[in-house]
Formats: C-alpha cells, sequence, structure tokens
C-alpha cells in the first residue's frame, strides 16, 4: 500500500478536467480515509442506495448502534458524496438545487 499524499491527492483533484470526473472518486475516498478517518471499507464508490435512487459517487457507511441477529453492526448510509468535475458548481445555489434535485 502507497503512503498517502494530501498534495499529491488534492492536486489530483484540482486538475481533473471535465468530462473525467470518475477519475476523482478514488482522491475522495482517499480523503474521506485519511484525513477524516473513516473506514476504508466503509467508504463505497458507485455503490447502490437503499435509501434513494440512482447510484451516488461514494457513501461513507456508520454504524447504526444496532445489531443484526448475528451480532454484527448495521450500518446505515451516513454520508453521501456527489461529485462533479465542472469548477464552481456547487457555488451558486441555482445550479447546487439543480445537482441536489436530480440526485
Amino acid at each position: 500500500m502507497s503512503k498517502f499524499n494530501f498534495q499529491a491527492t488534492l492536486e489530483q483533484l484540482q486538475t481533473t478536467v471535465c468530462g473525467r470526473e470518475r477519475n476523482m472518486y478514488a482522491s475522495i475516498k482517499e480523503l474521506l480515509v485519511h484525513c477524516l478517518g473513516h473506514s476504508n471499507a466503509n467508504v463505497l464508490i458507485d455503490a447502490g442506495s437503499t435509501q434513494a435512487s440512482g447510484i451516488p459517487d461514494l457513501m461513507v457507511m456508520a454504524p447504526t448502534g444496532v445489531n443484526d441477529k448475528n451480532g454484527k453492526a448495521r450500518l446505515c448510509e451516513w454520508l453521501v458524496v456527489e461529485a462533479k468535475d465542472e469548477p464552481g458548481v456547487f457555488r451558486a445555489p441555482e445550479s447546487r438545487e439543480t445537482v441536489f434535485e436530480d440526485k
């Protein structure tokens, strides 16, 4: 496993060209795992959601505090990430609302 490099990860995100959004997902996952401390196994890329239609770009699963019948912690879709490769798309309220309405 290679060592995490924050600057390289940030540069990968900043240099993603339009039309290559999926190239950002691994870098976003690296940030969620290495900077925010989420378990690598609990950060999912392009996994179907049970809570909504569609497939989120990334999801962070978190314990619910409830165990299943085998004693294993049940997880829920705690954080859903929608990435966009168009600079500034989330800055303007109108375009931000459009993205979230579509999801």
